[in-house]
């Protein structure tokens, strides 16, 4: 019932008297299993008032659970000790930083209970418009109107009664009907990572997802505003049943600089030819799985052709209540000649029950002919990593003139008006800009609360994608955007600027730019904020590992040389 209160003697007086109110309207209902005092409390909420709130909810309780501060009130800077039955925290973050935040959160050295997520999984959608209205009568819903207050709010709700201004401003090119598919796969897919990722850890209690329906200032809702579920069963059960079965990776380290380090690899994007190792992880509340239970995976194309497969049984028994592996899957991976996207997936029977799942695999042709008579303009030395195959021209000093004629393309890191100069006489300009630079861009996050767009544009034919930023883009996920209508502050030569990637605000509705082309002068301009070298959270580590950072960047470089 509290959520940022302010804390003054009358509430410190009220508050007991409240909540044996509501325990007395809540009680003797048999599904109420959980109780929490509060959210996200901050250190306004003392343990003075907190235990005395837990004290009247538990004399009412009965045997139900409890939890004083969902979210934890050490997590929002306040008390570092709760009076709760489970651990219960608010993760909301870009899924490659989940799992970091996760073992940040993780303390062994604690009493053990369960972690139950009091709010957590959230994934933005997009909304009909005029569906909604047609269904409202006629008539835009009291919320998108200015009967709403909104200047005592937050900016979204400013954005609900301007969003369909903001959208014809915009232009995007989809139909709303595009829109919706687009967020609900984008959201199918986040919700399935993170669902996977805490059924893989032991421990777990539960979790809300949230959120169950639609409101106005989200669309994070597994059913939207008219009530209907944005997709079926058969398509969310696999990631959310008494039963599932999880993809893990193998752990690498690497020596650098004198010491052992994270090697992380990306378990989705691959080298064509390259052996790969994937553990099949069993999370269940079933009866136990016997020893001896078979299990079978598949890597096949799209069109269901299968291309490499294998069997074995399980060697010991795996009991509930603690995720436990099936098996590894360990294949060399098919050569091909353009980038291919697999489905692998895993099935195991026993017990009296079957169990499947399955996850996006891209595999990728190693580029052998990289585009001659490039530069590197690198002063932050972020290319310096860059595997010996990787093959591009010598570093250019920003100082010196650089006329066309000595390299047709520039690869730069960072900006300067030179490049400006040489773009104009007919010069090409790749400027990777993964973090603020000189190139203006807005600090916002990749996966959540957005929709990533993407245009008709030549790059994508060398670089094809679903229509969706899937877990082919795990390892590119950035939290830096172009913001495109003050390049010009910058480059003032600049015009004609094109999309390529863009980044649809779920909430406000604004549109930033993660891949753009634009003319210079006889010259041509790419800037790019992705993060084609990883590094972020989880992501793959560097250069070397992340191969579809590395083969964008190839990607790009081709269609500039053309």
């Amino acid at each position: 019932p509290m959520w940022l209160p302010q804390v003054t003697p009358e509430l410190r007086a009220q508050a007991p008297a409240e909540y044996s109110e509501y325990m007395r309207l809540t009680r003797h209902h048999p599904s109420v299993v959980l109780y929490s005092l509060g959210c996200e409390l901050n250190a306004s909420v003392d343990a003075a008032l907190l235990g005395a709130l837990d004290e009247t909810v538990r004399g009412l309780a009965g045997d139900t659970l409890v939890c004083d501060n969902s979210g934890s009130g050490e997590s929002y800077g306040g008390l570092a000790i709760d009076f709760a039955d489970f651990t219960d925290y608010h993760p909301y973050g870009e899924i490659h930083h989940f799992e970091p935040l996760f073992d940040h959160w993780r303390r062994d050295w604690r009493p053990v209970r369960p972690w139950i997520f009091g709010e957590f999984c959230d994934s933005d959608g997009f909304r009909d418009l005029g569906e909604l209205i047609a269904a409202n009568g006629g008539v835009r819903p009291w919320w998108m109107t200015k009967e709403i207050p909104v200047h005592t709010w937050r900016p979204e709700v400013l954005a609900l009664t301007e969003e369909e201004e903001r959208l014809a401003r915009a232009d995007l090119g989809f139909t709303s009907q595009e829109l919706v598919r687009i967020a609900n796969a984008q959201s199918l897919m986040v919700r399935k990572y993170i669902l996977e990722a805490v059924r893989r850890r032991a421990g777990m209690g539960g979790y809300v997802i949230t959120g169950l329906r639609d409101t106005p200032l989200a669309t994070s809702g597994i059913f939207d505003d008219l009530g209907r579920a944005k997709w079926g069963p058969e398509e969310f059960r696999p990631f959310n049943d008494d039963a599932i079965l999880c993809l893990d990776g193998e752990r690498r380290r690497r020596w650098q600089h004198g010491g052992d380090r994270v090697d992380r690899r990306d378990r989705h994007n691959w080298w064509g030819g390259e052996t790969a190792r994937w553990h099949i992880i069993l999370s269940h509340t079933l009866a136990p799985l016997p020893a001896g239970s078979r299990w079978t995976w598949r890597l096949s194309r799209l069109d269901g052709e299968v291309v490499l497969q294998g069997e074995a049984t399980t060697r010991r028994p795996i009991p509930p209540g603690r995720p436990a592996e099936v098996g590894m899957i360990e294949c060399r991976l098919p050569e091909v000649t353009a980038p291919c996207e697999l489905r692998l997936t895993a099935e195991v029977t026993g017990g009296g029950y079957t169990v499947a799942n399955g996850w996006p695999i891209w595999c990728y042709p190693r580029p052998s002919a990289w585009p001659s008579d490039v530069g590197v303009y690198d002063p932050a030395y972020l290319l310096a990593d860059l595997p010996d195959t990787v093959r591009l021209g010598p570093r250019v000093d920003g100082e010196s003139a650089l006329a066309v004629a000595d390299r047709r393309l520039v690869v730069a890191t960072a900006w300067g008006s030179w490049l400006a100069t040489y773009a104009r006489a007919g010069g090409r300009v790749l400027i990777w800009q993964p973090e603020e630079g000189a190139l203006p861009v807005r600090r916002l996050p990749f996966w959540r609360e957005a929709l990533k767009l993407f245009a008709d544009h030549p790059l994508w034919e060398r670089f094809p994608q679903r229509g969706y930023a899937d877990l082919q883009f795990w390892g590119l996920g950035t939290d830096a955007a172009l913001d495109a209508a003050r390049l010009g502050e910058v480059v003032p030569a600049i015009t004609g600027v094109r999309p390529i990637l863009r980044r649809l605000d779920a909430r406000e509705f604004h549109v930033t730019e993660y891949l753009l082309e634009a003319e210079v002068g006889a010259g041509r301009l790419l800037a790019c904020t992705l993060r084609l070298a990883g590094g972020a959270g989880a992501q793959p580590s560097g250069w070397s590992r992340n191969v579809a950072g590395q083969y964008l960047l190839w990607a790009i470089l081709d269609y500039l040389a053309q």
